[in-house]
């Protein structure tokens, strides 16, 4: 069911909720850690660390905010041997600041292999570039215009994109990737037997 540039003939959730977090402790923190100048990637703007999420607690609640909404919205079930129902873990896999001046912006590209992707707005205005997830030609893009507090979760394969930064002030942001955190637990015991001569 894909089709060229990673999008796909299905459609995806994509989901865009407020949150209650101290963006100036934000934009101070994104401000401080620094800008990754010599590790440029599709963003074509300033770029902080990739562990942002272990260097405070405020930054890291965005991703725990990722997690809940992953929670509430799954892509798919899972069962258990038994059949049970299995609640998947997530864990923050990278988690990042960025900082578009005007003109500035980042190429379309997705996150695989991670299971979602998010975005959170710290400091933006309506006029600011949206979030572009292109569409596979049959339906229009989906733009997610800018708010201060809102956060934005998507699976990762799909391609994302941010055009050019129009306005004068900055648009910060917070992105990041949710993984699942596998727990497996063989029976090694069993397994040893069943493969020994």
């Amino acid at each position: 069911l894909s089709s060229k540039r990673g999008t796909f003939t299905n459609s995806y959730s994509v989901i865009v909720e407020h949150q209650s977090i101290d963006n100036d402790k934000i934009e101070e923190v994104i401000r401080s850690v620094g800008d990754q100048d010599g590790q440029r990637t599709r963003a074509k703007c300033y770029r902080t660390r990739w562990d942002l999420h272990t260097v405070d607690p405020e930054v890291e609640k965005i991703g725990n905010s990722a997690i809940q909404i992953a929670h509430k919205h799954p892509l798919a079930g899972r069962t258990s041997p038994d059949g049970s129902p299995e609640e998947i873990q997530y864990g923050i896999r990278e988690c990042w600041g960025l900082i578009y001046t005007q003109g500035q912006n980042t190429r379309s590209h997705s996150h695989w292999p991670s299971t979602w992707a998010f975005v959170y707005n710290v400091k933006a205005c309506p006029k600011c570039s949206p979030l572009i997830l292109p569409s596979n030609g049959i339906h229009p893009d989906t733009k997610i215009p800018p708010v201060d507090g809102q956060l934005t979760l998507f699976p990762a394969w799909l391609n994302h994109e941010v055009p050019n930064q129009p306005c004068e002030h900055d648009r910060i942001i917070v992105a990041g990737n949710l993984d699942i955190v596998w727990r497996v637990n063989w029976d090694t015991k069993n397994i040893e037997k069943n493969l020994s001569p």
